[in-house]
C-alpha cells in the first residue's frame, strides 16, 4: 500500500487543516471524543512505541484530521465542515460558500480503478469499486502519475462546479489488486447518495482503510510508504502522539 499527499488539495484550494484547528479551538470536548473514537476504531500503531519516527506520527495525525473533517458526526448530527461554513459565513479560505456547500453535500470516500489518465487536460477517468459508477476527476496528480494505472486507489471526492475533485488528505494506492474486468459501467455525471446510511457506509470504508494502513494490526502497515507531505502543516494536533 502506497500513500503519498502530493497536490492533495485541488489547485491548492481548500485545506481541510484549517476545519480541524477550528473544530479543535472552538468545540474542545467534542474534539477529544472523536480522538477517543479514532484511536478506539483504529488503534494507531504508532501509540504503541516509545519513540515513533515523524513520518509515522503524521501519516495518523493527516488521516485523523481527514475523518474528523468529514465523517466525524457531532452530537446535533452535522460534521464539522458544516458547522465551519455556519461560522465562517459560509466561505472559506479560497472557496465561496456555495462552493463549500457543495464540497459538504458531495463529498464521500470510496476506493476506484483508474480506467484512464489525461495528463493534458489533468484530468482521470474513475471507476467506482463498489458501485461501479465512472467520474471523471479533475486532479494532476492522479492524471499524471503511471504507477496508479493498476491497483484501488483510495480517494475522497467531491463535486464542486460541475466538476468532480479530490478533497481528502492524501490517497491511498493498492499496488496488489489487479483491474476488476467488469468495470465499464454506465457514466455517471454525478454521484447520489441514497441517504445517510451511505454517507455512513463510507465514513466506515475510510476508518477501515486507516485501520489497514495505521493500526496496530494493519494489513499493510509494514509495507506503507508515505512520499513527498506538504511542506505546509497539513494536519490539525491531535494530541494523540
Amino acid at each position: 500500500m502506497l500513500a503519498t499527499d502530493e497536490g492533495y488539495v485541488f489547485d491548492d484550494a481548500y485545506d481541510i487543516a484549517e476545519v480541524g484547528y477550528f473544530w479543535e479551538r472552538c468545540h474542545p470536548e467534542s474534539f477529544h471524543e472523536a480522538q477517543e473514537r479514532f484511536v478506539q476504531e483504529v488503534d494507531p500503531y504508532a501509540m504503541h512505541v516509545m519513540m515513533p519516527c515523524e513520518s509515522d506520527i503524521q501519516l495518523v495525525q493527516m488521516m485523523f484530521t481527514e475523518w474528523l473533517v468529514f465523517d466525524y458526526v457531532a452530537p446535533d448530527g452535522h460534521n464539522p465542515l458544516y458547522h465551519y461554513m455556519d461560522a465562517c459565513n459560509g466561505a472559506g479560505r479560497c472557496l465561496t460558500a456555495d462552493q463549500l456547500k457543495q464540497v459538504e453535500h458531495s463529498q464521500f470516500f470510496s476506493q476506484f480503478w483508474v480506467i484512464a489518465q489525461d495528463e493534458e487536460h489533468e484530468t482521470a477517468l474513475l471507476a467506482d469499486s463498489k458501485s461501479k459508477q465512472l467520474f471523471h476527476l479533475h486532479n494532476g496528480l492522479v492524471a499524471c502519475n503511471e504507477n496508479w494505472e493498476d491497483g484501488l486507489l483510495g480517494l475522497r471526492i467531491a463535486h464542486i462546479d460541475g466538476e468532480w475533485h479530490m478533497v481528502g488528505g492524501i490517497p491511498l494506492h493498492d499496488r496488489g489488486l489487479c483491474k476488476d474486468e467488469h468495470v465499464c459501467a454506465a457514466e455517471m455525471s454525478q454521484y447520489h447518495f441514497e441517504g445517510p446510511t451511505a454517507k455512513n457506509n463510507c465514513a466506515q470504508s475510510y476508518l477501515s482503510c486507516a485501520r489497514d494502513l495505521i493500526g496496530a494490526r494493519g494489513r499493510y502497515r509494514g509495507t506503507v510508504e508515505v512520499v513527498a507531505y506538504p511542506e505546509s502543516e497539513s494536519a490539525c494536533s491531535t494530541g494523540l502522539l
